[in-house]
């Protein structure tokens, strides 16, 4: 597995075994098509959809779901920036998805933006707080450790399921 892949997987996993943990329906995927009406697909890297079945899908509709996407980020590893940092941004708001983050794991730099209220269709960039930025829509913080994009809840950060894994093998061997 790349490690590209690694840091999405990681991001989505994250996000499963939190909003499980605290008994919050969300339905999260990663690289699904998904369909608005009249517009073509988008694949964001990572979306959100609360309060519908986290069920398995092929695609994500969302006239058929009653319900369009929440959150939306994406990776910048390589490819067309521009796609992502510009055209998105005006993009995903006129969409109306209620935050979009952009990764950027080469420059180590996070991006946010958030629609001010749900009946407006352009953004506000979201502004860090203490190196972190805070999302409404999850209910979390995002900020970039290292090359990692991480979660925070208050002052404690979301493990991924490698750190899991090494946190229960140090325990056995214990």
């Amino acid at each position: 597995m790349t490690a590209y892949r690694k840091v999405k997987w990681g991001m989505l996993w994250a996000l499963e075994m939190f909003y499980r943990r605290t008994r919050r329906k969300a339905y999260l995927s990663s690289d699904l098509l998904v369909y608005f009406p009249d517009e073509a697909p988008l694949v964001p890297e990572l979306f959100v959809v609360f309060d519908i079945e986290p069920k398995e899908r092929v695609k994500y509709v969302v006239s058929a779901e009653g319900k369009g996407v929440d959150f939306a980020l994406e990776v910048l590893v390589s490819g067309d920036r521009r796609k992502d940092l510009e055209s998105n941004v005006v993009r995903y708001a006129s969409l109306g998805i209620s935050e979009y983050f952009i990764f950027d794991r080469r420059k180590r730099h996070l991006h946010g933006y958030r629609l001010a209220s749900p009946g407006l269709r352009t953004y506000t960039p979201i502004a860090p707080q203490v190196g972190r930025y805070p999302s409404r829509v999850l209910g979390l913080d995002l900020s970039i450790v290292g090359s990692r994009l991480r979660f925070y809840v208050d002052t404690a950060m979301v493990l991924q399921s490698d750190e899991i894994i090494h946190a229960l093998e140090e325990s056995v061997e214990e």
